[in-house]
This record gives structure tokens, sequence and C-alpha cells, in this order.
């Protein structure tokens, strides 16, 4: 799968995060939640045309991006945590062709959480930047490096995550996205750009759930 990012490199870093999160008050505004049909359900997510946008219209492709993620426990939540990883990577200019793969992505055990949208949904969905390790997702290049940090995006209208049940016998969510990620530049050219940048990231993931390992099993995945 491709994943086609305008975003100088640090727009690849931004697709980041899963994590859901809401509390419900009787009378007041209720928690969106996301459900499974197995209370161990392994998520794989597949992309399907994520842009990372920068202002000069610049971008960074991936050959290969995936996207995993397991939950246990109860079969409602209002978190699913989903682990990225990128590979082939490469700079596509404001114009001309596409670069031979050159940039290498270590996520560094950073994983996205994507928080459930509060009833009446009003503002898109939160998205967070986890890294257990306090490392970042690093992006590097023969002329650059670039890191993105943990940090909590979205959670606006028209800036952050929506959520649309899909089904084909069996449950299934497409994550809408559209973001504005954080990203640092350090050393080589880049930094004549700027050191801080900001870039949108808009497209979609499937995310379908499975009850086995072997992911040969479909079990439902939904979203409120």
């Amino acid at each position: 799968m491709s994943m086609k990012l305008k975003a100088l490199g640090l727009g690849i870093l931004a697709m980041m995060a899963v994590g859901a999160f809401a509390v419900t008050n009787a009378g007041a505004t209720v928690s969106g939640h996301f459900e499974f049909g197995s209370e161990h359900t392994f998520i794989t997510g597949e992309e399907e045309g994520l842009d990372f946008v920068a202002d000069d219209g610049s971008k960074i492709g991936c050959d290969e991006a995936k996207y995993t993620g397991t939950h246990k426990g109860t079969k409602t939540t209002t978190e699913l945590t989903i682990t990225p990883s990128w590979n082939k990577c490469y700079t596509t200019p404001t114009s001309g062709a596409m670069e031979e793969p050159t940039w290498d992505v270590d996520e560094n055990g950073c994983h996205l959480v994507f928080t459930s949208r509060a009833l009446p949904a009003e503002n898109d969905a939160t998205v967070h930047v986890i890294c257990p390790s306090a490392t970042p997702i690093t992006i590097t290049h023969p002329n650059c490096n670039i890191t993105v940090d943990p940090q909590t995006i979205g959670g606006e209208v028209g800036n952050g995550v929506t959520y649309t049940g899909q089904n084909d016998g069996t449950p299934w969510v497409t994550l809408d996205v559209k973001v504005k990620v954080a990203a640092t530049y350090h050393t080589g050219l880049c930094i004549f750009l700027g050191t801080n940048h900001t870039a949108t990231m808009v497209g979609s993931v499937k995310v379908k759930g499975y009850s086995n390992a072997a992911h040969t099993v479909r079990t439902a995945i939904s979203a409120t």
C-alpha cells in the first residue's frame, strides 16, 4: 500500500496515534465509544489515500505503511491504540517525479491513540502520539533529520478524526483524518527552512478486527 505524504518528511511522522477518552455524565454530554466483537481483538489498519501536506506543497511518500494493534479486556472502550510502521519512503517535490526511497523512519516504539468523539460530536476526535521510551519518531535523510515528539493533536472542528462505520458482513471503521502535526528539523540543509514546522495530514485508514493472531477470523469493530 502506498502513502503519499505532503510534508517534507515531517508529515509521515505525523500519522500516529490512537487512544480514546471520554466520560459520561447523566444529563450532560455523553461520550462516544468503540465496540469490539471479542474481548481480545487483533487490529489491522490499511491506508486509503493518506496525504501529509506542507505549506509549500512538498510531500513524502512511503511504499509500505502498516498499522497494527491489539485490544484486550472490555468490549466497550473509549480507546483504540494502533502502532504504525513506515518503510520505503521518498520525497516528492512541489512539481516533478518522486525520488528513489531515501527516508528512513524509526518509530521507536511510538504508537497512536485515537480518542472516541464526544456526543453530540461538535468537534473532531483527538489523536495522541505516545512514545513510551521518551524517544520521538525519527526521520533520517542524507541531508536532514526530523523528529516528531509526543503530542496531542486535533480535537477541533475540521482538525481531528471522525469515524465512519462500514459493514462487509462484519462491522469495521474508517478513520477519516485531517490533523495538524508538529515536527522539528535538525541539522543538514533542511534547517534553512527553519526548525519548527507544522504539516496537515489528510486521508483515511480502514480499521478491521480479528479474533485470532493469524488474522483469519473477522470480529466486529464499531464506533459511535
